[in-house]
């Protein structure tokens, strides 16, 4: 058996590395979330993140104002 036969997607496929906001086609979407990889780190961060802002999501006293967050890293750094 070859390994890349063991893989479902093509190794020789091209990667694009780094996608930039202003380029964001639905195919370069599409293809950064379908290989979107949530380690056990990750999911961690994500579920403290959502713990703290959910509430607020919810907040009947604020339901009419638009709120959101900006998360912001160095390229292909993952931290909330």
């Amino acid at each position: 058996m070859i390994v890349e036969e063991i893989f479902t997607k093509q190794l020789t496929r091209n990667i694009n590395g780094v996608v930039k906001a202003e380029k964001m086609d639905n195919d370069s979407v599409y293809v950064k979330l379908d290989e979107y990889v949530v380690t056990q780190e990750l999911d961690r961060h994500f579920r403290e993140f959502f713990e703290a802002y959910l509430p607020s999501c919810n907040d009947k006293f604020n339901s009419n104002t638009k709120m959101g967050v900006w998360i912001k890293g160095f390229f292909r750094s993952n931290y909330l």
